[in-house]
């Protein structure tokens, strides 16, 4: 069993207060510890969320305020990165991960610059990153492992009309992904009129209109699940 530990309180559990990640055996014995070097986590009243994931058997870590992927390899004990991101000017530079508390989120509005929260997914196929930021759309990164190919931006649009109102996968399991349908803005009463400023794209909408005129309560998330290729 795998455990985040940084910002670990508990002193009891011994060396893992002062690591990033712990690695349990089946009788809970400590089995190794990994530090994540790049950022000083006793900084940080930030605790790093969903940054661990199994996709389809690949075990994946994507550390808060990181632009690298790591993927964890149990059977040898090793954390090896398998994607990184240059943000270059427009990601965090070591100076913003001196402070991480008030100051950061009221320099990030300032400058809006991206920063990783953990939001991944990984495929046999695929591999994708998303980074946040403060007042603007988030920037998704897909990268293709087999081709090479690489689609990124903060407006990244998919011409299948299900994925309309796409959200980043939350989880993948082989090439089958589960994520959620974003309808923002749109309610009942406007969808008409989103449909109408959106006929010049020459897009068919059938699908998406009859899903809509379904939906009951457009405050609850509704879960999307599809196969990428």
């Amino acid at each position: 069993m795998l455990f985040l530990s940084i910002i670990d309180g508990n002193e009891h559990l011994g060396k893992s207060g002062a690591s990033d990640l712990f690695l349990l055996d089946s009788n809970f014995i400590i089995q190794n510890t990994y530090k994540y070097p790049k950022i000083d986590n006793k900084l940080s009243d930030f605790v790093p969320r969903d940054v661990i994931r199994e996709n389809g058997g690949v075990l994946t870590f994507f550390p808060r305020f990181s632009n690298e992927l790591l993927q964890i390899d149990i059977g040898s004990n090793k954390i090896f990165p398998i994607l990184q991101v240059d943000l270059e000017s427009k990601g965090l530079l070591e100076k913003d991960l001196k402070d991480i508390g008030l100051d950061f989120i009221s320099d990030r509005k300032e400058d809006g610059k991206f920063y990783g929260f953990g939001l991944h997914f990984v495929t046999p196929t695929w591999m994708g990153m998303e980074f946040d930021r403060f007042g603007g759309p988030d920037l998704r990164v897909y990268y293709n492992k087999l081709t090479g190919e690489v689609i990124s931006g903060t407006g990244v649009e998919f011409d299948f009309e299900d994925l309309m109102f796409y959200g980043f996968p939350l989880a993948c399991d082989d090439q089958q992904c589960v994520s959620f349908i974003s309808l923002g803005s749109i309610n009942r009463k406007n969808y008409e009129e989103f449909f109408q400023k959106m006929e010049g794209s020459g897009r068919e909408f059938t699908k998406v209109k009859k899903f809509l005129e379904s939906v009951e309560d457009f405050e609850q998330p509704v879960l999307l699940v599809f196969i990428l290729k």
